[in-house]
């Protein structure tokens, strides 16, 4: 064991994607050779189901319990964000120096995007932190948003502290950017890191209510609006449609938490009235999905997969997930999600909140999929093949990469 390195596996959350993520970055890294120590919310959680998944290399893993650091709320919220990013660096160095016998080889982050604001240079963060450190940086927002404007100042960048001296390397999800984003940081380099789906447990027991959709549709074509439901999802683009008469062929399902922020009383009022009495072609089931196998069965059961989303320029986890089970997935125009639909002819593109071109673009694919011949694009399985376990094992061992 003397000859492993020591590689200190860190998110602070594990919500959403992050616990699957997590766990599976600590086995690859584990099969691959390494210790980790994995610091998270439920290092209890992750030590079983590294000794389930990979009991051979458990010997080699640890968890250490993380958490925010709490402080008296601040009203301002640049000055809030500042002080609670600083205080997360400041607890993690804390921690290892508490609880690790040595320093690690090298910090890798599931997720930099909740330790990085305006105000946090560079120096500043080798003074809080002075361990070698690199991650995944899921949402560079600006560099597709604001790309044809002029380079803002370093200095009113969020992610200005990527120009740390110990930050070794980057990892970001949407190919789109990274050139733009490695003349921001160079000479470090900046990896394109797939969006990998997370491998599901076949044996764990699914929800009636999703294993009862296909019976429920019958001969409709199902369409589905899976994950968190938002306004930044589209959803209200789809709700508009459900009770058009042009939508009896369709039965849809809106599964996930539902996020009110940011929506019009209006919007909040028709949410409402569909969750209480939803047309008969419809399901409305706010609640988080209990399970990546449920997850995964019921993108299974749908037939097409809504993904227009509101101004989002980045990668979504839902189009391997669409590649992964061979569904047409609906996406905007514009970003990095067009780009790729396009390019492996995994569905439709539409303008965001066009109730036409959504319409269209349903029918379009209704009739397609009723084709006696109908074959899925091959597009579907190269792009799952790009964002595989096997890809995300050769990008993970050059992020964490340690010289000799």
């Amino acid at each position: 064991m003397s000859g492993l390195k020591t590689i200190a596996l860190v998110d602070y959350q594990m919500d959403g994607h992050h616990g699957g993520w997590l766990l599976q970055f600590a086995e690859t890294l584990l099969r691959q050779g390494n210790r980790v120590v994995c610091l998270s919310p439920e290092p209890e959680w992750m030590l079983r189901e590294v000794q389930a998944r990979a009991p051979d290399f458990a010997g080699a893993f640890s968890g250490i319990e993380l958490h925010n650091a709490v402080f008296p709320r601040i009203p301002t919220v640049r000055l809030r964000e500042f002080f609670e990013t600083v205080a997360r660096w400041r607890k993690l160095a804390a921690l290892i120096d508490k609880h690790m016998s040595r320093p690690p080889d090298v910090v890798c982050f599931g997720m930099l995007d909740g330790l990085l604001t305006i105000g946090l240079t560079p120096r500043l963060l080798t003074a809080l932190f002075p361990h070698r450190w690199t991650g995944i940086y899921f949402h560079p927002r600006a560099e597709r948003l604001h790309a044809s404007r002029r380079p803002r100042p370093a200095f009113l960048r969020s992610d200005y502290a990527l120009q740390a001296a110990n930050c070794s390397a980057v990892g970001i999800l949407d190919e789109g950017i990274v050139e733009s984003v490695a003349r921001f940081v160079k000479p470090k380099p900046v990896l394109v890191f797939p969006d990998f789906s997370i491998p599901a447990p076949q044996s764990r027991q699914v929800p009636a209510w999703i294993s009862g959709i296909r019976a429920r549709a019958g001969t409709r074509t199902i369409v589905g609006c899976i994950g968190a439901l938002s306004q930044r999802k589209g959803i209200f683009t789809l709700l508009r449609l459900v009770g058009r008469k042009e939508m009896a062929d369709f039965f849809f399902v809106f599964a996930g938490r539902f996020i009110d922020s940011k929506i019009t009383a209006e919007q909040r009022q028709q949410w409402k009235s569909l969750v209480t009495n939803p047309p008969d072609n419809c399901l409305i089931r706010p609640e988080s999905i209990p399970s990546d196998t449920a997850f995964d069965r019921l993108i299974d059961t749908c037939d097409v997969l809504y993904a227009a989303y509101h101004r989002f320029p980045h990668s979504s986890n839902l189009l391997v997930k669409a590649a992964q089970f061979r569904k047409p997935i609906i996406v905007s125009k514009g970003y990095c999600m067009e780009e790729r639909a396009r390019k492996f002819s995994l569905g439709p593109t539409i303008t965001e909140d066009s109730d036409q071109e959504c319409l269209a673009a349903l029918q379009s694919l209704r009739d397609d999929l009723s084709k006696p011949d109908y074959q899925p694009s091959e597009g579907f399985e190269r792009y799952f093949q790009e964002h595989s376990t096997t890809r995300l094992a050769e990008s993970l061992r050059q992020l964490v990469h340690i010289p000799s």
